[in-house]
């Protein structure tokens, strides 16, 4: 049933709504350009607070993502800026490199302490900045979320080079994708084959933190993320990761045959947090628009008895929206210690 809400961004499949389309078009076209081929412009939405600004560029980056002419990919991978490189090229040096990859975890967050030698030269180099969290209470989180992608995307790349060899060729592909849908927890499955399998030589070289010699949290979000990019290139399907609030919180969507499907990644901590995420996987989906969002936590192992109860659908009554927990284990790897999950 639909209400009225007078804050925050409108959920269209929750809360009554004036579609606005013409203001869209304008927004949408003063950002591309006359002349998209040859780049659009930077625009400002000035307005009172609760006038619907942070819906109107929601709706203006969906409208742009839909268009067969612009595609978010190229702003990603081609499209030419040097403050992006600059950015990139100071975020992969050592020691900021650790920082960097340590941010991109999913259990905790960074303090922000401007006279740390390693927050400061990246808050000065802007690619972070300061989050306020509570009182007395100050968080590192990445500048943007364009930012954020890109280092990502550069990040994943760099680390995972070759993505080959990704299923066995008598693989029936099709009871995993067919002409209409995916069917994500056997995707899953057949990703947690490859990991099995390819785990020692994939993540022979992958950056460890000094202190513990472990190898980084953010490292399989990386795998995932390139291992369905490298899966869905021949079947049709766009895979892209999303950053909703700018820290270490990681999101991949998959559009396929006309359907969004949203993987929200975490690192599993313990079962209180499982609680607390099922509900937030809730929340974003209703954000997004889609009925249903799939919870990927990482472990090192888990037991069939957990994985059958911690697996349990979890149906939101506020939101309607129903989260599918899916568990990846990541297993001992060679040099790694082996206390805790």
């Amino acid at each position: 049933m639909r209400k009225f809400s007078s804050y925050g961004p409108v959920n269209k499949r929750r809360h009554f709504y004036v579609p606005r389309t013409e203001l869209v078009d304008v927004a949408t076209t003063e950002l591309i350009g006359d002349i998209p081929e040859e780049g659009g412009h930077y625009i400002t939405v000035w307005a009172p607070r609760q006038c619907g600004k942070t819906w109107l560029m929601r709706e203006t980056l969906w409208r742009l993502e839909k268009d067969d002419e612009f595609v978010y990919a190229d702003a990603v991978d081609v499209l030419p800026n040097n403050n992006v490189l600059n950015l990139i090229a100071k975020a992969r040096r050592e020691p900021y490199r650790e920082t960097i990859l340590e941010l991109f975890k999913t259990r905790s967050t960074i303090a922000f302490r401007f006279d740390d030698p390693q927050v400061n030269f990246l808050y000065m180099n802007g690619v972070v900045e300061r989050e306020k969290t509570g009182v007395g209470k100050n968080t590192v989180r990445f500048s943007c979320p364009f930012v954020q992608k890109r280092l990502f995307n550069y990040f994943s790349r760099e680390i995972f080079t070759t993505m080959d060899h990704l299923y066995d060729s008598m693989t029936d592909i099709e009871a995993i994708v067919d002409e209409t849908d995916i069917h994500v927890p056997a995707l899953i499955r057949l990703y947690q084959i490859y990991l099995d399998r390819n785990r020692d030589w994939l993540l022979k070289d992958a950056p460890r933190r000094k202190t513990d010699l472990r190898i980084f949290e953010a490292v399989f979000h990386f795998n995932l993320y390139m291992y369905l990019k490298a899966f869905f290139q021949d079947k049709g399907g766009e895979v892209f990761p999303e950053f909703p609030a700018g820290n270490g919180k990681v999101d991949i969507l998959i559009r396929r045959a006309g359907k969004l499907y949203a993987l929200e990644l975490k690192s599993f901590k313990d079962r209180y947090a499982y609680k607390q995420a099922l509900a937030r996987a809730a929340q974003y989906a209703e954000q997004l628009g889609v009925k249903d969002i799939f919870l990927v936590f990482f472990i090192k192992s888990i037991d069939d008895e957990n994985r059958r109860v911690l697996e349990k659908e979890y149906r939101d009554d506020e939101s309607g929206a129903t989260v599918q927990p899916l568990f990846v284990e990541t297993g001992a790897v060679s040099g790694q210690s082996s206390g805790g999950k």
